[in-house]
């Protein structure tokens, strides 16, 4: 049976905050990935900071992932690499855009290529990757203020689209390469632009000016983006601990075509 499982549903700082006395802990969400099984062949999306934690709960070997795609480096999306240092087999690929800033910041993990552990190759967006068990996976660029990359991935006429950070403001080309996923995992930050300006007065930083300078989306453009790309079903993920409780989001945006991710959230297809 195929599935993919969302190992982590939460932003960069993961719910509950360190440090943030003033928060109640409403929903524990560890940052952003995402486990495919298909066709007997296992791929990591990201390999997150929380990465250790994710694989103990889930009871995963890392030894047995085949593929690493990496959206981009900012570090709650790839400072959990180093989980892979034991790994005894072949070297994983391990997927990254091509990008002169994408590439200085994955120096500091060359050590795990020198082990033999990580084989590194660079993408291009837009250009087509097939996998050994028939995925095909096509890199899209993103708009998060930073190279980032979402993935679309195809098998058995199944189609799933991944954009885990990113504003709404997409490229006609990527979001043409979105239509029709039969299942969508989409950033949804906060419920509104008024969470995300106590972000920055909490951390007692000017907000900056959000229509221009934000380059991640309410739970309710994610769902803009679900019906503009006419995909199936919704899964939101990088959800932030600014948002309302889980139960809470499931009775205001849940249906039948829109899930509100969680931790270990498991998708059969």
């Amino acid at each position: 049976m195929n599935k993919i499982t969302i190992l982590g549903s939460g932003d960069t700082l993961g719910t509950p905050v360190v440090g943030d006395h003033i928060q109640q802990i409403k929903t524990k969400r560890t940052r952003f990935g995402l486990l495919l099984e298909i066709n007997g062949k296992k791929i990591l999306i990201d390999t997150n900071p929380d990465l250790r934690e994710q694989c103990l709960r889930l009871g995963l070997d890392l030894k047995t992932i085949d593929n690493i795609f990496v959206t981009h480096t900012h570090p709650d999306h790839v400072n959990g690499m180093g989980e892979f240092f034991y790994r005894k087999e072949a070297p994983i690929p391990t997927y990254h855009l091509e990008h002169p800033l994408i590439n200085s910041h994955t120096d500091s993990f060359r050590y795990l290529e020198r082990e033999k552990v990580l084989n590194f190759l660079a993408f291009e967006n837009y250009q087509p990757i097939k996998l050994e068990n028939g995925m095909v996976v096509t890199p899209i660029e993103l708009n998060h203020g930073f190279p980032c990359s979402g993935f679309v991935i195809e098998f058995d006429n199944t189609k799933i689209g991944i954009v885990s950070d990113t504003n709404l403001k997409l490229k006609e080309k990527s979001l043409d390469l979105l239509n029709n996923c039969d299942i969508l995992f989409a950033d949804a930050f906060s419920e509104d632009l008024e969470q995300v300006s106590s972000l920055y007065d909490r951390c007692g930083i000017t907000t900056p000016n959000l229509e221009n300078e934000w380059f991640h989306m309410t739970i309710s453009e994610a769902i803009d983006l679900q019906r503009k790309t006419n995909s199936k079903k919704l899964y939101t993920v990088h959800m932030s601990s600014f948002m309302s409780s889980h139960d809470k989001l499931v009775d205001k945006y849940q249906t039948d075509n829109v899930v509100v991710g969680y931790d270990l959230c498991e998708i059969q297809i």
